[in-house]
């Protein structure tokens, strides 16, 4: 059908403890979210430095709460969310609104994720100025 697929595997903690067993080092990730949404904030951040951003993930707003990747180059600040549908869309908009962010661009893993986002901001979030969503397929370029 033409449609790719990509596949995330990791280690299990069982798998992990059986590598350290056997000599093999095991490093641990202080990174947050699921596997695929460690993998796109890897993808969305080698995009934006390709294109001459400065970029830094989880970058802190303030009461512990964090945008997930924020790009920067000469007068232009980008907030970007990476969205699997698991989170609190509205409150991460809401978020990045509050703190000031004029560019926000959320970015959904799957197409289904993006239609959910389209209907949650819909009912939330109606005729949002510099609110984009994209899918995946320009970060892998």
């Amino acid at each position: 059908d033409g449609k790719k697929r990509l596949g995330l595997f990791e280690i299990s903690e069982v798998g992990k403890q059986s590598l350290r067993e056997h000599g093999i080092v095991v490093e641990q990730s202080n990174r947050k979210g699921s596997l695929a949404h460690q993998y796109w904030c890897a993808r969305v951040k080698a995009y934006y430095e390709r294109a001459g951003y400065t970029v830094q993930e989880e970058y802190p707003v303030g009461d512990g709460k964090a945008v997930d990747i924020v790009a920067v180059k000469e007068n232009e600040k980008i907030a970007i969310e990476i969205e699997t549908g698991k989170s609190d869309i509205v409150g991460n908009i809401k978020k990045c609104l509050e703190v000031g962010f004029e560019k926000i661009i959320i970015m959904a893993i799957s197409l289904p994720v993006k239609k959910y986002i389209e209907n949650k901001m819909a009912s939330a979030l109606a005729n949002l100025e510099g609110v984009s969503i994209s899918t995946g397929s320009e970060f892998v370029k």
